[in-house]
């Protein structure tokens, strides 16, 4: 019994011991704390690296839309390297802290790297970086470089990378024009046989200078804004063109992305006088072989409601439902056609079509995967179709302003 006692005491004693510190804690006054990373093709070496981070003083009044200091809520330093790991050394330099990454939310990279060198060493080194988050969101620059896009600083989200987050997560929800891609899911699309990459685009309005000088945030009316501009697409890692607008939306609907957007459609002479609003779509590839042949057919179901009518018409009636229904189905085939054909003239499979064929039929796959994005992809055949409900008309059959006009007769 005393030997028990004497073991017990012993192991309460290491333990006390071993449990009575951390010993990898970092204080947070010792960190500074990245939002945001912007890779750059480098002017002197290979790479340039802008870091976003917040400025502690500030950025919990920002958060809230006060202030808590009379500075920004982030500050953003620049440094160059022959690599990334080179370039994330070198910020040291100009830092009194060490740099943190695990709350970085989003890499921003430039069009021009994007372009000239591609993105495979980009995402191979933040992937093998432990502290950096695999969720964090990955964007480009529109024609521009990522060093002036998180230079901008933004009011209301007062983090400059919260807003460009927030943004996407806004457009896909309710446009239809973008999507959200982290980096877990960048390196998984590049590796997936049959599949090109696409990124969501954000794109300076304004000045970058003006937008870079605290007034920006404290005009009612900044002069310089960062605002989501469509799709980029890839071919074996390299940017080799955008989609904006529609082709961006038919992307999109061809990879079960849509969930809420507004289609425009005329009537008889008049242009884009009744908008339909989507709020609930699904999206399915299915894949024939036809002689040998892999033939593809997209299948696209929406419902939604009427959300708008700009000329005299009683959509109480069955007759004009149904019309309007036809109406927006050949609408959304036709954007859908158009995002296809340039995909297939650009020779890039963003849809997938390939990883499908790759998945149901392994042979017929092995005979086409080296040519194909080149050979195969552009002349295949492929089906569109599109199935529109509507579901609501809203409360009034003819628009009220009609019935003001005829008491003013």
């Amino acid at each position: 019994m005393k030997w028990n006692v004497m073991v017990f005491c012993l192991l309460l004693f290491v333990s006390s011991v071993l449990l009575s510190s951390c010993w990898s804690k970092k204080e947070l006054i010792d960190l500074a704390i990245v939002a945001a990373i912007g890779i750059d093709k480098g002017e002197n070496k290979e790479f340039k690296g802008t870091f976003q981070i917040f400025n502690p003083v500030n950025t919990a009044g920002g958060l809230q839309g006060g202030n808590a200091g009379e500075g920004t809520s982030v500050q953003v330093y620049t440094t160059e390297g022959d690599s990334l790991v080179d370039v994330s050394r070198r910020i040291s330099n100009k830092l009194s802290r060490s740099v943190y990454y695990s709350h970085a939310s989003l890499v921003v990279i430039g069009s021009e790297l994007a372009e000239e060198e591609g993105i495979l060493r980009i995402m191979d080194a933040l992937d093998r970086d432990v502290e950096f988050r695999d969720t964090s969101k990955i964007v480009l620059a529109h024609e521009g470089s990522a060093e002036d896009l998180l230079k901008v600083l933004t009011p209301i989200d007062k983090i400059p990378a919260e807003k460009i987050v927030k943004t996407m997560e806004a457009s896909e929800e309710r446009w239809g024009e973008q999507m959200e891609v982290n980096l877990q899911e960048a390196i998984s699309t590049l590796i997936n046989p049959g599949k090109e990459l696409m990124l969501p685009v954000f794109k300076i309005d304004g000045s970058a200078q003006e937008g870079k000088e605290s007034g920006n945030i404290q005009s009612s009316i900044p002069k310089t804004i960062i605002v989501a501009n469509g799709l980029a697409i890839f071919k074996e890692g390299k940017m080799i063109s955008w989609l904006q607008g529609d082709k961006a939306k038919g992307a999109l609907w061809v990879l079960d992305k849509i969930n809420a957007t507004n289609i425009e459609i005329d009537w008889e002479e008049e242009n884009s006088v009744i908008s339909f609003q989507v709020d609930k779509s699904q999206s399915k590839i299915k894949l024939e072989m036809v002689n040998g042949q892999p033939q593809f057919i997209i299948k696209v179901n929406f419902r939604g409601s009427i959300g708008e009518v700009e000329i005299p018409l009683d959509i109480t009636e069955q007759e004009v439902v149904n019309k309007i229904e036809k109406k927006v189905e050949n609408k959304v085939e036709q954007i859908i056609n158009n995002v296809i054909e340039d995909a297939q003239e650009k020779k890039t499979d963003i849809f997938g079509l390939g990883s499908e064929l790759h998945y149901s039929h392994p042979e017929e796959w092995k005979k086409v995967k080296k040519n194909w994005n080149n050979d195969y992809f552009p002349e295949l055949d492929i089906k569109v179709v599109v199935n529109a409900d509507v579901v609501r008309t809203g409360l009034r059959g003819n628009p009220f302003w009609l019935q003001l006009q005829e008491n003013n007769k």
